[in-house]
């Protein structure tokens, strides 16, 4: 047809390549602690646009290398149901959601993995249901107990992607007249 009257371009998935979850899109208050006590008053506070969080150094010049911060954000799903919900970080974390804790890399550390240029952890994920424009308090703690230089924390967040991916990409490739099939991986894995 000219001009491409009366067609229609479904794209499919047909898996999900995501090495890590998207960061938080929320805006991150943080309470920057001099030291590892984080029961102690802020030195200072600092906002951050998302939830990912790389200090190279000290965040704020009213504390030393070594460190602690206690964030807080509020995530309004756009979507409802499920939702993967992560953290990583290079120092020690913690994440709540409504005041429960659920990823403690504190109490029980997570395995090293590539996150901050691979002196930091694997990305630990859970997986949660919420409602859609019902917002979700979101807390973590994060330490830099040994002053290194390069520290943070990632808090990821996304919908979970379909369970059924491959059968969905298969079914809209059987209706159609013609298929594009893209095989390859993302920035993400890509160097």
């Amino acid at each position: 047809a000219p001009g491409g009257a009366g067609l229609e371009i479904v794209h499919e998935p047909g898996v999900d390549l995501t090495r890590s979850l998207p960061p938080l899109d929320a805006e991150l208050t943080l309470g920057v602690v001099d030291g590892t006590d984080l029961e102690a008053p802020a030195a200072a506070t600092v906002t951050r646009p998302n939830g990912e969080l790389w200090f190279f150094g000290p965040p704020s010049p009213e504390v030393g290398a070594t460190f602690s911060v206690r964030l807080s954000a509020t995530l309004v799903p756009e979507v409802g149901g499920i939702w993967q919900v992560s953290l990583a970080h290079a120092g020690r974390a913690r994440l709540w959601l409504d005041d429960e804790c659920v990823l403690d890399g504190m109490g029980q550390p997570f395995p090293s993995g590539s996150s901050f240029l691979g002196l930091g952890t694997q990305e630990v994920r859970v997986e949660r249901t919420f409602e859609a424009g019902v917002p979700v308090a979101v807390r973590a703690e994060f330490t830099n107990p040994d002053g290194a230089m390069l520290s943070g924390v990632r808090i990821g967040a996304r919908p979970a992607p379909p369970t059924d991916m491959v059968e969905r990409a298969v079914a809209a490739a059987s209706r159609a007249d013609a298929v594009v099939l893209m095989v390859g991986t993302d920035k993400e894995w890509e160097s």
